[in-house]
């Protein structure tokens, strides 16, 4: 018996050698009815003792058995056997390309789970027409049997299944006296080859230096064939992971210039058609490729489909597109394009005064536009490049073979270095531009505007790779030239920060679970007696304006309590911050009374004035008007549409009405990457091509712990709009909040996106107590910091896991100096909080009173960058850009340009490292 369990594609047959069968293969993406007419032919069944149920939740009768593709025929007693089962020979194609496979979330996923030879299987349904394109496509609903080509490969047997699949091609048995081969190509390798003989017959001139290759094959079972029909060099490579064995060839020409034109209102358009089909679906038969000198430092180069309107992401809120006064004689760029008619895709932007070329598109191949597949590559003016977040990474980028990926998602703190996404997506970096071995000082800056799940493949030769679900390629170039000048231009596109109360800037204590109020009052009083300097108070998960675990049950928690504690520490100076989830929790969709909001004390009785269900603000599910609902104990949670324009009374009534009973001085915005409560929920999603993509995520399943791609909100779908729920979200909250309180609110969002400092301020989430974490928050300050959102922290000592005392001591001085300062630990963990220890208090007290003689400066600090777009917390290189040694230094920072933080970051450690540099 063979098994091999890491191949994506299990072609596996019920067929008995020497037993004759007939009728042809059963496609999984035929269209219904030829299914039901072939399913419903008993030449297709096998014998009752060779039948294998059919099983799927939803196969209970003969039309739901059909619907799924599978034969139908009722066994009379007394004899055994399923009345529901599979046709004698179907392909199954693995439904489960990353991730764990359990049955739960294998039918969740509306995939099959059945044994076969003694192994579990996740496959989709054989009627199903996937839209992946990274597995061999074995079955078509337009060729046939006859049209099977031999597949041979001098390294493989493939005369053997096992062989056949390892070649790269589909293995199908037919008649034994059958002239058909049974390991044949797939056809997709089929069409792509007649394509590329028919529109590139040039010979491809393949790079030389492996450095120089640029994936052609980033998903699926990686092979010669295939590679070959896509028009790419194969080269096998010895080195796991890194210099692609398939790549585009140099001359690889997917779109060819067709005309040009240049307007009045500083802008020329190129239009360029189409040359070869992408193995992706439905391409982009004309190109349009507009670039607008917008400013003299900036320029946008907006790459789209001549002829469709297509989804362009509406966050950041770009009020001002005037295109200023600019001329070829003031502009510190230059952006090259062949005017050749006929010729190849591709731009690149330079520095006028100095040449240098920063970002070039240009004869790097594999540029591809279709529906649900975007890609580009670019050979870039430098290595030293900072930003692509939000991802747990070095602060200097790394360009040794690492891919990424931009998708706001609740990590798991625990697996390091993995390059998944975190709690949002900033698709913008900053890079130093070098000359030689010394420095220009000089420095621009990159923003990819794209809301979609965003892949990142950066390889050695200072070379990227964007690849995006949907949308348009929509970027944008800063050309400084200091590094705090490009983030000032960046900032002025995407929205300066806002100015948060000075009240923030004091020490704030939280925690993911109180006990009960009295534990809260104990840590609150354990603190101030200690003479720890406090000035905010988080309720905490247990007590708040959301959908789960609403404790208005507990005696500890009630009304007549938790109010007029907090009125006790507004007397003491003290302001409290409660926490708000993106879900409202009813009873029955189909109640009368509608939606049901959670009461604070009663989280049955409906207290708004506004009822959401007759405003329609809730997320659908797809192509229905049922609510999109996640389940809980006894009841559900909708979710709120922020993108829909009657959130905004629906949203405030909630705010106030909430307030009005509790007074809360700021909130925070939890779980709004949108993430599911569960850490490894099983969603229930439809087989549609937005759940199951043409391009496979590299890292999880996009659907895994958050609403379904194909959900649908007023603006569109939840695939396009799942990076922007927190921006969203907090600025729908930003507008009421400021209404409501008339003052300037204090939001703190988990989830970011670009122009989301406008709005918030952020901490990194539930990060792990341990010392790799504690390096890291200075990395992800200086990164938000870039990224516009000044007002940010990590919780002190790490949330999960508990910390060691040498840890949360050296945390707790780090975290004093952090703009949000704030403990934070989860609920079942043990308290970490200041006064816990010996140790950690006289670091925390020490730090905490430092922290609070310059809190005048900090405050300076953020105005400035409110009022001008400077980033508060910088880095070394901020303030010495021409010293190249400084470009690598991440284990400090700076306030401002006046003071410098050298914090004690390893294990033991009892001193740190003198820094000298060159202005």
């Amino acid at each position: 018996m063979y098994v091999q369990m890491n191949l994506s594609l299990f072609l596996l047959y019920l067929l008995t050698l020497g037993v004759q069968t007939f009728g042809s293969i059963l496609p999984y993406n035929v269209d219904q009815k030829l299914n039901v007419h072939l399913h419903n032919d008993p030449r297709n069944w096998p014998l009752l003792t060779d039948r294998i149920d059919c099983y799927h939740e939803d196969v209970k009768d003969k039309q739901s058995c059909l619907n799924t593709g599978c034969c139908w025929d009722p066994v009379p007693l007394p004899r055994k056997g399923p009345s529901c089962f599979y046709p004698i020979l179907f392909v199954k194609m693995d439904c489960f390309p990353s991730g764990e496979k359990t049955k739960e979330k294998c039918l969740a996923k509306g995939c099959h789970w059945n044994m076969f030879m003694g192994f579990q299987y996740c496959f989709y349904p054989p009627n199903y027409k996937t839209h992946r394109t990274d597995l061999p496509q074995c079955v078509s609903d337009t060729f046939t049997t006859a049209d099977r080509k031999a597949c041979v490969d001098q390294q493989k047997e493939t005369t053997t299944e096992l062989g056949c699949i390892q070649a790269g091609c589909c293995w199908s048995p037919l008649k034994l006296n059958s002239k058909e081969p049974w390991c044949f190509l797939p056809w997709n390798v089929i069409k792509e080859n007649s394509i590329r003989q028919l529109r590139q017959p040039e010979q491809n001139q393949c790079p030389a230096n492996p450095s120089d290759r640029f994936n052609c094959f980033p998903r699926g079972f990686e092979n010669q064939r295939g590679c070959n029909a896509r028009g790419c060099c194969w080269t096998p490579t010895d080195i796991k992971g890194q210099h692609p064995a398939c790549y585009y060839p140099s001359n690889y020409k997917s779109y060819a210039l067709n005309r040009i034109y240049t307007t009045f209102d500083n802008a020329t358009r190129l239009i360029y058609i189409k040359q070869i089909d992408s193995p992706y679906l439905d391409d982009v038969e004309m190109v349009r490729m507009e670039i607008v000198y917008e400013t003299n430092t900036r320029v946008r180069v907006k790459i789209s489909d001549l002829s469709k309107i297509r989804y362009e992401s509406i966050y950041p809120e770009i009020r001002d597109r005037t295109t200023y006064d600019t001329s070829d004689s003031t502009r510190k760029y230059t952006v090259s394009f062949s005017e050749t008619k006929g010729s190849s895709f591709g731009f690149a932007i330079e520095r006028k005064d100095s040449n240098k070329t920063i970002f070039d598109t240009r004869n790097v191949g594999g540029f591809t536009m279709s529906d649900q597949f975007l890609q580009i590559s670019a050979q870039l003016g430098s290595h030293f490049v900072y930003g692509l977040g939000d991802v747990s990474k070095s602060f200097l980028t790394d360009f040794n073979w690492r891919t990424f990926n931009l998708f706001a998602k609740r990590p798991n703190p625990s697996q390091k270095d993995n390059f998944d996404g975190n709690y949002g997506s900033h698709p913008f970096y900053l890079a130093m531009e070098p000359d030689g071995n010394s420095s220009t000082g000089r420095a621009h800056g990159v923003l990819l505007l794209n809301s979609n799940s965003l892949e990142v493949e950066l390889q050695p030769k200072a070379s990227i790779t964007y690849r995006a679900i949907g949308g348009i390629l929509d970027f944008y170039f800063f050309l400084g030239e200091t590094p705090s000048e490009v983030i000032q231009q960046y900032l002025e596109l995407i929205g300066k920060p806002n100015l948060p109360p000075y009240w923030s800037l004091g020490f704030q204590l939280s925690k993911s679970g109180w006990r009960d109020l009295d534990d809260m009052k104990a840590v609150v009083s354990r603190t101030l007696n200690n003479s720890i300097p406090l000035d905010v108070v988080y309720g905490g998960i247990d007590y708040g304006h959301k959908s789960r675990r609403v404790t208005g049950q507990n005696s500890n928690w009630t009304i007549q309590l938790l109010p007029d504690y907090v009125a006790s520490l507004h007397a003491q100076g003290i302001k409290f911050v409660s926490l708000f989830h993106p879900t409202i929790e009813y009873v029955s969709p189909l109640h009368a009374q509608g939606i049901k909001i959670v009461s604070l004390y009663d989280p049955y009785n409906n207290y708004s004035t506004i009822n959401g269900r007759e405003l329609d603000v809730f997320v659908k599910q797809y192509q229905t008007s049922k609510l999109y609902s996640e389940k809980l104990l006894d009841s559900s949670a909708a979710y709120i549409d922020f993108t829909h324009p009657k959130v905004y009374p629906f949203w405030r009534t909630v705010l106030s009405e909430f307030r009005s009973k509790l007074q809360f001085d700021g909130v925070v915005l939890d779980y709004n990457e949108p993430s599911t409560i569960k850490s490894d929920d099983v969603v229930p999603c439809p087989l549609t091509k937005w759940d199951d993509p043409p391009f496979v995520s590299k890292f999880n399943d996009l659907k895994q712990n958050t609403l379904c791609m194909s959900a649908t909100l007023h603006t569109g779908l939840h695939y396009n709009l799942h990076n922007l729920y927190g921006i969203a979200q907090s600025a729908v909250t930003y507008s009421n909040l400021k209404n409501i309180l008339k003052s300037r609110p204090f939001i703190v969002s988990r989830s970011t996106f670009p122009g989301s400092g406008r709005y918030v301020a952020h901490w990194t989430g539930s990060i792990y107590s341990d010392w790799d974490s504690l390096r890291q928050s200075i990395t992800d300050m200086l990164l938000m910091n870039m990224f516009g959102l000044p007002m940010v922290g990590a919780d002190f000592c790490g949330f999960n896991v508990n910390a060691t005392t040498e840890l949360c001591a050296r945390w707790s001085a780090l975290g004093a100096f952090y703009p949000l300062s704030r403990y934070n630990n989860s609920n079942d963990g043990r308290d970490q909080n200041p006064p816990a220890s010996t140790a950690v208090l006289s670091a925390a007290r020490n730090t905490l009173l430092k922290r609070y003689e310059l809190i005048p400066y900090l405050y300076t600090l953020l105005y400035k960058a409110h009022r001008f777009g400077h980033t508060v917390v910088r880095p070394m290189f901020f303030e010495f850009p021409r010293d190249v040694f400084t470009f690598s230094m991440d284990k400090q920072f700076l306030w401002g340009s006046a003071l410098l933080f050298v914090p004690v970051l390893e294990e033991s450690a009892k001193r740190v490292q003198n820094i000298d540099c060159i202005g």
